[in-house]
Protein backbone atom coordinates (compact mmCIF):
# COMPACT_ATOMS: atom_id res chain seq x y z
CA UNK A 1 0.00 0.00 0.00
CA UNK A 2 2.84 2.28 0.89
CA UNK A 3 4.06 1.76 -2.64
CA UNK A 4 1.36 2.80 -4.32
CA UNK A 5 0.91 5.64 -2.07
CA UNK A 6 4.05 7.45 -2.71
CA UNK A 7 2.90 7.15 -6.45
CA UNK A 8 -0.38 8.32 -6.30
CA UNK A 9 0.93 11.17 -4.29
CA UNK A 10 3.29 12.42 -7.20
CA UNK A 11 1.84 10.41 -10.40
CA UNK A 12 -0.36 12.04 -13.14
CA UNK A 13 -3.09 9.74 -12.65
CA UNK A 14 -5.02 7.08 -10.22
CA UNK A 15 -4.58 4.02 -12.33
CA UNK A 16 -0.35 4.20 -11.57
CA UNK A 17 -1.15 4.16 -8.58
CA UNK A 18 -3.11 1.41 -8.53
CA UNK A 19 -0.76 -0.53 -11.13
CA UNK A 20 2.14 -0.53 -8.51
CA UNK A 21 0.08 -1.34 -5.61
CA UNK A 22 -0.24 -4.54 -7.82
CA UNK A 23 2.84 -5.41 -8.91
CA UNK A 24 3.88 -4.68 -5.49
CA UNK A 25 1.68 -7.04 -4.15
CA UNK A 26 3.35 -10.30 -5.02
CA UNK A 27 0.36 -11.32 -6.59
CA UNK A 28 -2.11 -10.95 -3.25
CA UNK A 29 -4.10 -8.25 -5.34
CA UNK A 30 -5.82 -7.71 -8.91
CA UNK A 31 -6.48 -3.92 -9.64
CA UNK A 32 -10.24 -4.31 -9.02
CA UNK A 33 -8.99 -4.98 -5.35
CA UNK A 34 -7.32 -1.25 -5.54
CA UNK A 35 -9.70 1.83 -4.12
CA UNK A 36 -7.70 5.43 -4.66
CA UNK A 37 -9.24 8.54 -3.13
CA UNK A 38 -8.52 11.87 -1.72
CA UNK A 39 -9.08 13.40 1.57
CA UNK A 40 -9.98 17.35 1.19
CA UNK A 41 -7.21 18.34 3.88
CA UNK A 42 -7.44 22.32 2.81
CA UNK A 43 -11.14 22.47 2.53
CA UNK A 44 -11.89 23.89 -0.52
CA UNK A 45 -14.03 21.36 -1.83
CA UNK A 46 -11.45 20.09 -4.19
CA UNK A 47 -9.88 17.07 -2.59
CA UNK A 48 -6.99 15.62 -5.11
CA UNK A 49 -5.21 19.24 -4.56
CA UNK A 50 -1.47 19.36 -4.23
CA UNK A 51 -1.07 19.19 -0.42
CA UNK A 52 -3.68 17.21 -0.02
CA UNK A 53 -3.64 13.68 1.26
CA UNK A 54 -4.19 10.73 -0.64
CA UNK A 55 -4.83 7.02 0.10
CA UNK A 56 -4.63 4.03 -1.31
CA UNK A 57 -6.21 0.79 0.08
CA UNK A 58 -7.36 -2.70 -1.03
CA UNK A 59 -9.64 -5.39 0.16
CA UNK A 60 -8.95 -8.90 -0.56
CA UNK A 61 -9.51 -12.45 0.80
CA UNK A 62 -5.79 -13.64 2.62
CA UNK A 63 -5.95 -17.71 2.27
CA UNK A 64 -4.11 -19.81 4.82
CA UNK A 65 -1.51 -22.20 3.63
CA UNK A 66 -2.76 -25.58 4.15
CA UNK A 67 -0.79 -26.85 6.79
CA UNK A 68 -1.91 -24.02 8.97
CA UNK A 69 -5.44 -24.99 8.92
CA UNK A 70 -4.69 -28.59 8.79
CA UNK A 71 -2.82 -28.09 11.88
CA UNK A 72 -5.86 -26.79 13.92
CA UNK A 73 -8.03 -29.29 12.10
CA UNK A 74 -6.48 -31.93 13.60
CA UNK A 75 -6.68 -31.17 17.44
CA UNK A 76 -10.69 -30.65 16.55
CA UNK A 77 -10.47 -26.50 16.33
CA UNK A 78 -12.67 -25.17 13.43
CA UNK A 79 -10.49 -22.27 11.54
CA UNK A 80 -11.44 -20.58 8.64
CA UNK A 81 -9.07 -20.93 5.72
CA UNK A 82 -9.00 -17.31 5.07
CA UNK A 83 -9.77 -14.20 6.45
CA UNK A 84 -10.70 -10.39 4.61
CA UNK A 85 -7.98 -8.01 4.74
CA UNK A 86 -8.13 -4.51 4.52
CA UNK A 87 -4.58 -2.42 3.96
CA UNK A 88 -4.68 1.13 3.58
CA UNK A 89 -1.57 4.32 3.26
CA UNK A 90 -2.02 7.84 3.07
CA UNK A 91 0.47 10.13 2.13
CA UNK A 92 0.52 14.30 1.38
CA UNK A 93 -0.39 15.01 -2.39
CA UNK A 94 2.75 16.77 -4.18
CA UNK A 95 0.76 16.74 -7.56
CA UNK A 96 -2.56 18.19 -8.30
CA UNK A 97 -5.05 15.40 -9.52
CA UNK A 98 -7.89 16.58 -11.97
CA UNK A 99 -11.03 14.86 -11.14
CA UNK A 100 -10.06 12.62 -7.78
CA UNK A 101 -12.70 10.68 -5.91
CA UNK A 102 -13.25 12.35 -2.57
CA UNK A 103 -12.67 9.27 0.09
CA UNK A 104 -15.77 8.50 2.12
Amino acid sequence: MREGARRAAVASSDSEAKQVTVDQSQGLLDLADVDVCYEDADGNSNPSDSGDNVKVSATFEYQFTVPFTSLFNAFGASVPTGITMTPSASMRMENTIFGGTACP
